[in-house]
């Protein structure tokens, strides 16, 4: 089943949340925080979805850890049930590269 399409954040647009004091809180010492996010168009659902992350980055460039950051989603209750409740289970105990699988399964890419 195809639930619409995605595109990569573009660096301008993850500019504004790079500095943050919500972006890497807690320890950040000789730490940088790379963000990636994606905007998801829903068939039927009046705006977007907006699913940020967060990579930490040790000073030697190695991804310590990657994080939910930031998600903004409109009206989660005009969503069908099936997918809101996907969508759920995608955030739960997210992991980047394991939501991007599935969203992969579900949507198609239209970043350029």
């Amino acid at each position: 089943m195809i639930l619409g399409t995605y595109r990569r954040l573009t660096p301008e647009e993850l500019g504004p949340m790079q500095d943050r004091s919500w972006i890497g809180f807690g320890g950040t010492k000789g730490v940088e925080f790379v963000l990636e996010g994606v905007e998801w168009s829903i068939p039927g659902h009046p705006e977007p979805l907006t699913i940020v992350f967060q990579d930490s980055v040790s000073e030697d460039g190695d991804i310590l850890i990657s994080e939910l950051a930031y998600t903004r989603i409109p009206y989660p209750q005009r969503l069908l049930t099936e997918t809101r409740e996907r969508l759920a289970d995608m955030l739960m105990h997210v992991e980047k590269e394991e939501f991007m699988e599935k969203l992969e399964e579900l949507a198609l890419d239209i970043s350029e």
